[in-house]
Parts: structure tokens; sequence; C-alpha cells
């Protein structure tokens, strides 16, 4: 099985930091900058209203900054060294599902429920330069690594130019999907897309954590080679899939189950490595060996 990282609360978003130290955990109003090591919050960040949700949060290139899309509709970003926030982005007309620094931190793109994706140039003071329209409910965002991309997912995954210029789609499995007519249309039965990662020096898959509690590592350049992680033991909720988070080495997947309260982490090596469908876990540790934070 995995490591598990206990927590008392449900996870909401997950991230780590650049260097690999630290890593954040936003539950409910709040983001905890946790110590790998000594398995201790560093930092608390806390919303001014105890009902505002915090809904994604991602470091910026250097760690120096944290970004965080709200239940408010507001992307906050946060000063790490004095636990203050330095701007907050306004423009939504409902919660944001997610928000993104571009990896130049050149950009950030937000995306709401309003079903608008907006990007904004963080060198003209946090301009808008940015906003579309989209016809079907997204539920996340993400840049890749080499910032030749932006994907946006939910039933599929919409690969665009990073200031928001289509190019394809694939589902959810890695596999092309037609870009027009009925087939994309939206289908509440249907798993969706609620977080992605990418896998640093590694372009060809885009990972997503998906609402029925796997996680699909989709192989856009061969469909054959996408895997399907079972990555949740409780009843399937809609809840899941939305704390999903891959190290900046490289190295680690991370799962934070929002009906668990729990974190899972896996090698990546190890899950690449395996040539079948991932419906077992790959690696073996002991009960005493899992970290517990409360």
């Amino acid at each position: 099985m995995p490591i598990e990282i206990a927590q008392d609360v449900p996870i909401d978003a997950l991230d780590t930091n650049p260097d690999n130290q630290d890593f954040v955990l936003a539950a409910d109003d709040v983001c905890k900058i946790w110590d790998y090591e000594h398995g201790m919050a560093k930092i608390e960040l806390r919303e001014a209203n105890k009902y505002n949700r915090i809904k994604s949060v991602e470091y910026d290139k250097e760690g120096d900054r944290l970004l965080c899309g709200s239940q408010d509709g507001t992307a906050k970003i946060w000063d790490l060294k004095s636990a203050k926030c330095i701007h907050v982005l306004r423009g939504h007309h409902d919660q944001i599902y997610c928000a993104r620094w571009c990896p130049d931190n050149s950009h950030i793109a937000t995306l709401g429920a309003d079903k608008t994706i907006k990007v904004w140039d963080v060198r003209k003071g946090y301009e808008l330069v940015k906003s579309e329209k989209r016809a079907i409910n997204q539920s996340t965002i993400a840049f890749n690594p080499a910032n030749a991309y932006l994907v946006s997912a939910g039933l599929y995954l919409y690969i665009y130019e990073p200031l928001l210029a289509f190019t394809e789609v694939f589902n959810i499995y890695g596999k092309k999907a037609p870009t027009g007519g009925s087939q994309l249309l939206e289908n509440p039965s249907m798993p969706k897309a609620r977080s992605l990662g990418f896998i640093p020096g590694n372009s060809a898959y885009i990972i997503a954590g998906i609402s029925d509690g796997t996680i699909c590592m989709c192989n856009t350049q061969d469909p054959s080679k996408s895997l399907v992680l079972n990555a949740c033991r409780a009843e399937q909720s809609d809840l899941f899939g939305r704390a999903l988070m891959v190290s900046p080495d490289g190295k680690t997947l991370a799962f934070g189950s929002y009906v668990e309260n729990i974190v899972r982490l896996w090698k990546i090596n190890q899950l690449l490595a395996c040539e079948k469908s991932m419906n077992e876990e790959i690696e073996s540790v002991n009960e005493k060996d899992c970290c517990s934070i409360n």
C-alpha cells in the first residue's frame, strides 16, 4: 500500500514546494505548510471569512508565494515569508475551482464555476489579459512544466496554448476525442477529472484525479500505455479527485482523499514500470512507516 498521511478534516487541495522541503495542504478555510522531515506545520494561512473554503493551492516557481483559489470567487497571492496576502484577483462571478501559476511566474490562470477561464499578467500588476467563456463546465486547469500548453479538464482534457488558443482534446484516459458534436456535451453520470498534474521531463503523461476515486495517468502519445490507479477505499463520491500533486523532482505522486481525510503517496517510477492497469497498490509499507498528521 502507499504511504498514508492522516488528516482530521476533509482535504481540498495539495501542492509541494519546489525545493521538496515542505508541502501545503488546504482544508476548509485554512492552508497549512507542513515540514516533510519533521511532520509538523510551519505556517498557517487562514481566510478572513471562516466559511470561505479554499479550493486550490499552488506554490510559485521559487516557492516564495502561494496562490489560493477560493469559494468567494477570488484568488489570493500570499507571501510566505511574511505570511500575508499581498494581492487579490477579482473578476469571477462564482467560486474559483482552480488557480494556477504559469511555470515562469509570468501569468496566472483561473477557472471559475461561472464557466470562465481568465489569464492574468503578473508582470503588469496582475492585469486581466484574457477571459473566455466555455460552453462546457470544467473542474480544473494546469500548465505543463515547459510552459507549452494549458489543460482544462472535466469530462475531457482540453489542450490550449497558454493564452487559450485551442489545439486538441482527449478523454480522461488519454484517447483523442472529436472536437465537435453531441459527444462533448456534459454527462453528469460520467466520471470527471477534478485535478491535474504533470511529470517533469515526461511530456507524454497528463495525470488526472478523477471523481470516481481513481487516478488516470493519461498517455496522450500512446493511449495503450495509459494507466489507472485506484486511489480511494471509501464509497464513490463526487467530492473525490480534487487534491492531487506531483513532486517537483517527478518522483512522488500524492492524492488527498476528501472523504477518508488521508493523503496517499506513490513512487512514480514504480507506477510507470507497471505494465498492467494499476488496480493494485505498488509500494508496500508497514503501518509504523506511515506518517500521521493531526
